[in-house]
């Protein structure tokens, strides 16, 4: 949606990498207006997974008329502890505990909002943080590396 964070990056790191960039701002109608086809290629009336899933559906609509496959970041943030609430996080050892009880849930959330949302379109998408050698590889990395420090 126009004025959203992502929007204003994404046109940031594409004016300065110099790339063609495609977007497809829709509004609150438009999203209402295919809930119902949203819902059908989710296979869920989770809540949080509907709310996720509308941004990636129209996200693979208008990528799949582009290019067959996209690489996505799933998992990254789960090794890395991308999400804000990791900064409340007490030590170190609990953080690396918190990693690894969400990487645990990739599967059933996050991995299958994107596979079904590409899919709905036809489009293709891979998970290179899901290759066992990188997780393998950050999952060995310090925990206070991978914290905000303030």
């Amino acid at each position: 949606m126009e004025g959203s964070p992502d929007i204003t990056a994404a046109r940031m790191v594409s004016n300065y990498f110099g790339t063609k960039h495609h977007e497809h701002l829709f509004n609150a109608d438009e999203a209402f207006a295919n809930l119902e086809k949203i819902i059908y290629h989710l296979e869920t009336y989770e809540p949080e997974l509907i709310r996720s899933a509308i941004p990636n559906f129209f996200l693979a609509q208008m990528t799949s008329k582009h290019v067959k496959m996209v690489l996505t970041g799933e998992g990254s943030d789960e090794l890395f502890g991308g999400y804000l609430y990791f900064r409340d996080s007490p030590d170190k050892e609990s953080f690396q505990k918190e990693l690894r009880r969400i990487f645990h849930h990739l599967h059933n959330v996050n991995c299958q909002r994107a596979d079904r949302m590409t899919m709905a379109h036809g489009l293709e998408a891979r998970v290179p943080f899901l290759c066992p050698d990188v997780i393998d590889d950050i999952m060995m990395i310090d925990p206070d590396h991978k914290t905000i420090h303030d």
